[in-house]
């Protein structure tokens, strides 16, 4: 409503491209998907034979080319009599037809030539006869002023010509002609082959398959396993793993593999009195659980059940006088608050019920010299730090505190030699920075920066092919948790198959676009 009692277009336009330009970076790989290959080995197959056309029709060109000087040399052989110098008063016109030119000119057509005099400064300055082995030399550059890779060669013959003598033998003719030919061929090789993408060629055939169906089965095992070890020690932030499962099915398109009224029913339970959200049923509320609560049910289309006064209320609380905001009532200050906060306000549309501008003031006071951010002032930069930050920044509007190619570069430099992204300078890589040095790459357009085809080879090995999940880095245990943001960095990377996610909003971009455009 804010922006509709804006009379200046102007303010209008730039009001709007604050609040949603980050939102360009994904519409239009939602609407590539539809076409996209199941597979990478499909697209690897289709670049293969992409390429293995290109290079026939090129070598055909080259053919064609090759061919038509072979034709005005035997015309000029046969044609062409030995005659005498061409003076000052007899200049006499070549006149040669060929049924085929491919520069433009039709079978009807002629290629007049208007000889020279041999006192022109243009011709040869040091003799005093032009010679017909010149001419057809001449002739060969005019008759083929686009070809780039002849016309050199030609050119050499020609300054060889004018040091040697006039006339030269029909076979020298055609040797030099054969050298040519030969030049020619091995430049044109050369100049097709090295621009193929082999590399990437290669890289795509040794990559593997999502296994997205085991995936799946995966996560859907996750939830009945209740008394295992790592249910038990994880039962605190369930909500939060409940997130990031309902997310990785809603990306591999199979939300509808879960119970939606029990998943409902459970989050219900989780909220506090306060308004806020705990991890699980009978635990203390917290940003982090309640942003999850909120997400899960914009999964479903259910955010309208909840009462968005009284969840945002509880945010409002916890933000402090320098604009930070605490997790909970315990006060742990941590740019993750603010990202939270704005998040989950700005999809309640509650965003106008905190101190915005304050809140971006903080965050950029947490910006470092290196161009990343910490989770207070002065704290080390660092991945996910940022991704907080920069998301919060795009959400409130206030992208340009970010220096982008500082910023940028930093990101850039988390790409190991295996391909994986690492948080911080000299750690090893985990799949889970696919996601938090990605996001933020994107939001800033830098994400060309780094090797795409690397990282998502370096993703798609850290699955378990057998029973489903990914693990941070190859062959370790897999986890929810690393399974989706492994999932949702391959969708950042629009691998096939897979909806497309919002950087900022760390959801679908059709639930994003369902929550603000939607006509309820």
């Amino acid at each position: 409503m804010e922006y509709l009692a804006t009379n200046d277009p102007y303010v209008l336009w730039n009001s709007l491209y604050e609040r949603y330009g980050h939102l360009r970076s994904v519409i239009l790989p939602n609407a590539r998907s539809e076409w996209k290959p199941s597979s990478y080995k499909t697209l690897s197959v289709a670049v293969a034979i992409i390429v293995a056309i290109n290079i026939v029709v090129a070598m055909a060109v080259a053919i064609i080319k090759v061919v038509d000087i072979i034709k005005i040399i035997i015309i000029y052989l046969v044609q062409q009599p030995a005659s005498p110098p061409v003076s000052h008063a007899h200049s006499h016109s070549l006149l040669l037809r060929s049924p085929s030119y491919s520069h433009g000119l039709s079978t009807s057509h002629s290629l007049s030539l208007t000889a020279v005099s041999p006192t022109s400064p243009s011709f040869l300055k040091n003799s005093t006869s032009a010679s017909p082995n010149r001419r057809w030399l001449r002739l060969l550059l005019r008759r083929f002023p686009t070809s780039v890779k002849l016309r050199p060669s030609l050119k050499f013959w020609l300054k060889w010509l004018k040091k040697g003598s006039t006339e030269i033998s029909c076979e020298r003719k055609i040797f030099f002609f054969l050298c040519v030919v030969v030049a020619a061929v091995i430049k044109f090789s050369f100049a097709v082959v090295k621009p193929l993408p082999l590399t990437s060629l290669l890289l795509h055939l040794e990559m593997g398959e999502l296994a997205a169906d085991k995936h799946v089965k995966y996560i859907i095992s996750v939830e009945k396993k209740k008394d295992s070890f790592e249910s038990v020690v994880m039962e605190h932030l369930r909500l939060n793993g409940a997130y990031w499962g309902l997310t990785t099915l809603d990306i591999l398109g199979k939300l509808d593999a879960v119970d939606e009224e029990d998943v409902i029913s459970w989050i219900l339970k989780c909220q506090d009195e306060s308004g806020g959200f705990a991890g699980n049923i009978g635990h203390d509320p917290h940003v982090l659980y309640t942003l999850s609560a909120v997400q899960v049910l914009a999964l479903f289309d259910k955010v309208d059940i909840l009462d968005a006064d009284k969840v945002s209320n509880y945010i409002v609380g916890l933000q402090n006088e320098d604009g930070s905001f605490s997790g909970d009532i315990w006060g742990e200050v941590d740019t993750r608050f603010s990202y939270i906060a704005i998040c989950c306000l700005s999809i309640l549309q509650r965003l106008d019920k905190i101190n915005v501008d304050k809140a971006v003031e903080y965050i950029v006071s947490c910006k470092n010299l290196d161009g990343g951010f910490g989770c207070t002032p002065g704290g080390e930069s660092h991945a996910g730090q940022i991704f907080c930050c920069v998301g919060a920044l795009a959400i409130a509007g206030a992208l340009h505190h970010v220096d982008k190619d500082l910023l940028g570069w930093w990101l850039c430099e988390r790409q190991v030699k295996s391909g994986g992204l690492n948080g911080r300078p000299e750690k090893l890589p985990d799949v889970c920075y696919s996601w938090w040095v990605l996001s933020s790459l994107i939001m800033i357009d830098r994400v060309h920066w780094i090797n795409k085809d690397k990282l998502v080879k370096f993703i798609l090995d850290c699955q378990d092919m057998e029973n489903g999940g990914i693990s941070d880095r190859p062959d370790d245990a897999v986890d929810v948790f690393h399974t989706y943001f492994g999932v949702a960095g391959l969708s950042l990377l629009e691998y096939p198959g897979l909806k497309p996610i919002d950087p900022a909003y760390a959801l679908p971009v059709d639930v994003v676009n369902r929550i603000f455009f939607s006509k309820k």
